[in-house]
């Protein structure tokens, strides 16, 4: 079995639901839920009421929930779905999340339906793309609930744009049970306006959840968490607070008036390690294994916060919205660190070393070089892909920085340019964001070839280099060298036969005694990581025994590194914090 000792389950990709189009383009749809939490018993559900107005032709559709972040067909968590008005007719489509109505011409729309756990157990690690659970699907356990819009809300067949103007009655809430959403915590009664999108894109908890408050410049942040941690719930809210204030410090954006952190425990192998989440509307919903320390979730959630601006207060990404990942996602990663420094939640020699695992990751990358029509195709599919535009971005955001930084004599920088897509966009000059529409503010920037870099670095996947200087003058750049990340076996053959075939001759693996047809009992393998151990345990001769070895291959590769220059003065410090 694979253990992924430190999985990052990064969702600050924004995956919504998509609704297909069954209404003309109309004026706000107004819709009613009746939402009834029923989680005291061994099998939790919540019953939900629906009612909206039905279209004038006495035919109307309504859509069910079918897929976010890698999990489909969602409609599964929906039981007992029926109308309970009279003289209508609920009848199944050739698409199984779309359901039709045949009505009276105008009339209110009544339907109720159970919300369950489409999966058996608690919530495991693993995430979108393992088996259910993670927090992706609806939870429903004895005592508590959890879950996402996009997993949730039946909805009449509405444009993914189309407004709506939701109103929302919790029934049978008793005292001492919590209630936190994207819009508003502990209130029985909702209202809000949104669209169809975004009412996907939101977090709904309930029940034996714990509320952390804070207060940013007058506007509300809360922490909603259950079970028990290796931190007090204080101590979270307070490292979130930071986080928060940095971001809309470095922004100059303090309008958000209301924003809810949702941490969830969730279940995994004591040996491994699991950080997960997702950006939401004024939300962000984690999913994180109980032996996580504080330190561990910093990053996620700064990474995660950013999004708010990087891309959604920009107005989305051009389609395919992979291509220019390496911008979103990218971008992203930079100012992760960046504010994480700034804030003084991570020390100078924190930040080298982030920097220092990023540029191994990227040197050992087995697809490097791979071109960026291969990040469009495989993003979601192949995890070492998935990671390219992560590295890319954050590297070439560096170097672009130092570049701006050195040609306006330290009077501009990257984040001048942020600043300014942020402008465009509310100022409506821009409805996404593209590669050509970035490059051309940061030529505004620097009389530079920005262009150029975006082709030869991320649509043709060269190698990003040079880094001398680009993180100021108190930390200095050298190089090590290493192998790239080499199993030795061919695992996807161990893990469904339970046998060892294809093995590499030399490897660190046969040299460490690993044979064609041994039998395999056990792995642990940190994938892509060489400087931590594989174990297996094989038998052989019917005894069972542990092989042990570093997954590198023999031949080495130099790979750029940093480190914080030594015995410098606190003003000196004090100098190079100030540029970073």
């Amino acid at each position: 079995m694979t253990q992924v000792f430190f999985k990052i389950l990064l969702s600050g990709l924004l995956f919504l639901i998509g609704f297909a189009s069954g209404f003309a383009k109309t004026p706000t749809v107004k819709v009613h839920y009746d939402v009834t939490p029923m989680v005291a018993s061994d099998a939790p559900k919540i019953k939900i009421g629906l009612s909206f107005k039905g279209d004038r032709s006495g035919s109307t559709k309504i859509r069910l929930p079918l897929e976010f972040a890698g999990q489909s067909r969602l409609y599964q968590a929906i039981k007992n779905l029926r109308l309970t008005i009279s003289d209508a007719e609920l009848i199944d489509t050739d698409q199984p999340e779309i359901k039709a109505i045949k009505h009276r011409g105008g009339e209110t729309i009544r339907l109720e339906y159970e919300l369950i756990q489409d999966w058996t157990g608690a919530p495991e690690a693993g995430g979108a793309s393992a088996k259910p659970g993670g927090g992706y699907r609806p939870i429903l356990q004895p005592g508590y609930f959890h879950f996402l819009g996009s997993g949730a809300w039946v909805l009449p067949d509405l444009p993914k744009d189309s407004k709506l103007k939701v109103s929302m009655d919790w029934k049978n809430v008793k005292e001492n049970f919590t209630l936190a959403n994207s819009f508003g915590t502990n209130q029985t009664a909702q209202s809000f306006t949104t669209d169809v999108e975004t009412f996907g894109s939101s977090i709904y908890v309930g029940g034996d959840y714990r509320i952390a408050r804070k207060n940013v410049k007058g506007k509300q942040l809360l922490l909603a968490t259950r079970g028990k941690w290796n931190f007090t719930d204080e101590e979270c809210a307070g490292l979130i607070e930071k986080i928060v204030l940095a971001t809309r410090e470095f922004w100059n954006d303090f309008e958000q008036p209301y924003f809810l952190v949702t941490l969830l425990p969730i279940e995994s192998d004591p040996q491994s390690k699991s950080i997960g989440g997702t950006g939401l509307i004024n939300s962000f919903a984690t999913f994180v294994t109980t032996n996580a320390a504080l330190n561990d979730v910093v990053w996620l959630i700064a990474h995660e916060y950013f999004h708010n601006w990087n891309t959604n207060a920009f107005g989305g990404m051009k389609q395919p919205e992979q291509a220019v990942y390496w911008f979103s996602e990218g971008f992203t990663d930079y100012y992760t660190y960046r504010l994480l420094l700034r804030a003084g939640l991570i020390d100078l020699e924190g930040f080298a070393a982030r920097y220092n695992e990023f540029l191994s990751d990227y040197y050992l990358s087995p697809v490097r070089n791979e071109n960026n029509r291969r990040v469009v195709r495989d993003f979601f599919s192949d995890q070492a892909v998935g990671k390219l535009p992560y590295r890319r971005g954050m590297l070439l955001a560096t170097k672009w920085d130092d570049i701006i930084r050195r040609q306006s004599n330290e009077g501009k920088s990257l984040d001048d340019a942020m600043r300014q897509i942020l402008r465009d966009a509310r100022q409506k000059k821009i409805k996404e964001i593209s590669t050509d529409y970035v490059v051309s503010v940061l030529s505004q920037y620097a009389p530079y070839d920005f262009a150029g870099d975006v082709e030869k670095y991320v649509e043709k996947g060269d190698t990003i280099g040079d880094f001398g200087g680009v993180l100021g003058e108190c930390v200095e750049s050298f190089a090590v060298h290493s192998g790239k990340f080499e199993l030795g076996f061919d695992f996807e053959t161990a893990r469904k036969s339970k046998t060892v075939a294809q093995l590499v001759e030399p490897s660190a693996a046969y040299r460490a005694g690993l044979r064609n047809g041994q039998k395999v009992l056990g792995a642990s393998v940190y994938f892509g990581i060489t400087n931590k151990p594989v174990e297996l345990t094989i038998e052989e001769n019917g005894q069972n025994r542990k092989i042990v070895y570093l997954p590198e291959a023999a031949e080495k590769i130099s790979i750029p590194q940093f480190k914080v220059r030594e015995n410098l003065s606190e003003n000196e410090k004090k100098r190079c914090l100030n540029v970073l």
